[in-house]
């Protein structure tokens, strides 16, 4: 089989999983948590970044890769389906769409970059806001502070020095 035998199967395979992908992305929009839905989405958009990585797309590779990691975050529910994260998914797999048509036409792909990024940069942000509230139940703050308090209090009676130390970073 030659390479255009595979670019065709690979262009093929890949527009399936797109329609897959913008139905599953429909559903999550109206509200679903469906875990097979979602795992159906991870898989669909990891078929296609194996594909294109294999293949040498790279710009198809980075963006499926990024929305991969997105999708994973979703279904671990550690991101939440919002508009702004349903907005930027769908806007992905328009330009994968895009990219996709450029293959098809033997055409250089455009450069995706900033828009894998902001993909990167959305699923750090909230897995990282996630996880912070995860860690942070109502009072913790306020407990910890009235814990470390009665500890020096109690330092300060048996004569222990205390220091208190301030980092920036």
């Amino acid at each position: 089989m030659g390479l255009s035998e595979y670019k065709d199967i690979f262009l093929s395979e890949a527009n399936e999983y797109i329609k897959t992908l913008n139905n599953s992305l429909l559903e999550i929009e109206k509200g679903s948590e469906d875990p097979d839905l979602l795992k159906e989405m991870v898989d669909s958009v990891n078929r296609i970044k194996v594909m294109a990585d294999t293949m040498g797309f790279e710009q198809i590779a980075s963006l499926t890769h990024q929305m991969e990691n997105l999708f994973n975050e979703i279904r671990r529910k550690t991101i939440k389906g919002e508009k702004r994260v349903i907005n930027l998914l769908f806007e992905s797999l328009d330009i994968l769409e895009k990219l996709l048509n450029q293959v098809e036409a033997g055409e250089e792909e455009e450069d995706v970059s900033d828009l894998a990024e902001k993909l990167e940069k959305i699923t750090a942000a909230e897995s990282r806001e996630e996880m912070e509230k995860e860690e942070l139940p109502a009072g913790a703050i306020k407990e910890e502070r009235d814990k470390e308090e009665e500890e020096i209090k109690k330092a300060r009676e048996r004569g222990e020095q205390v220091f208190l130390v301030t980092v920036k970073v």
